[in-house]
This record gives structure tokens, sequence and C-alpha cells, in this order.
């Protein structure tokens, strides 16, 4: 069981995250509805003939998952904080090395790259990562910016 406040947390980032494409089944609308619960009388549905109404255990206990299902939903709800992590890893990582673009530079100079270019391959590269990591965040962008970030780590 997952504490108020955490539910409330989890739900204004996944509500931030509505706002870049995500869609998250814990947005702060679902999670009260959830907490609101079900209310109405249901004797007209049952005098129409509809089948008797359950409560929410019985029918969650009624469907079967298998372990692939299970597997799914645990991965759909990690997703969020996985693309978020790779985000965070790519804009942080290129943002030290602009601060400390000699060292990076040296590296490269040490190698066999020309001293000429070092600057605008080290500066370049940076960018692009931090582009690539912000460009992640936003759903439509994320296979673009997913094969950006291999292409880019293969060159």
């Amino acid at each position: 069981m997952v504490p108020g406040f955490m539910l409330r947390w989890l739900g204004k980032g996944a509500d931030l995250l509505g706002h870049l494409g995500w869609r998250s089944p814990l947005r702060t609308t679902a999670l009260q509805a959830l907490a609101d619960g079900i209310r109405g009388d249901p004797t007209a549905w049952a005098q129409a003939g509809g089948t008797p109404c359950q409560s929410l255990e019985l029918s969650l206990a009624q469907l079967h998952s298998t372990r692939q299902e299970r597997l799914f939903a645990r991965a759909f709800l990690l997703l969020p904080m996985a693309i978020g992590v790779l985000s965070r890893l790519w804009c942080l990582s290129e943002l030290i090395t602009l601060l400390d673009p000699g060292r990076a530079m040296a590296g490269l100079t040490g190698r066999v790259v020309p001293g000429w270019i070092a600057p605008p391959v080290v500066t370049g590269g940076a960018l692009a990562d931090v582009a690539l990591g912000l460009a992640i965040l936003w759903r439509p962008w994320v296979i673009r910016a997913a094969l950006g970030m291999v292409a880019l780590s293969l060159a």
C-alpha cells in the first residue's frame, strides 16, 4: 500500500509528464476517481436484466493475468522513471564536460585526433548530448532521440 502523500506526488509527476506527451495511469484525476469510489444505484441495471454488480475486489480476483501481463504492468509503471534517468544521465554528463572542456579535449588530442578539431567536437558533442537528453523527455520525439543517442554513441 502506498501512502497518500506519495500518491499525491506521483500524481503531480504524472500530470507533468502528461504535458510532455506521456500518458500515465497515475494522473491526479484517475487517482481521485479511485479514491472517490463508485457511487450509484444498481437497481435500474438489475431491473433491465443486467448481470449483478460485483465489488472491485471480486472483479479483479476473477481476472486471471499471466506472468507476461504482470511484468508488462510493472515495466509500464517504471518506464517514466527509466526515461527520466536516461535523460538526466545524458544531460548531466555533458554539462560536466562543458564545465571543464579542457580535460575532454586533452583526452581527444592525446589520441589520433588533431588538436584543431578537438574544440568543435567536444563542444558540439556536449550540446548534442544535452539536446538528445531533453528531446527524449518529449513523447513524440522519444524514438528519434533514442536512435540519435545510439548513433552519437557509435560515432
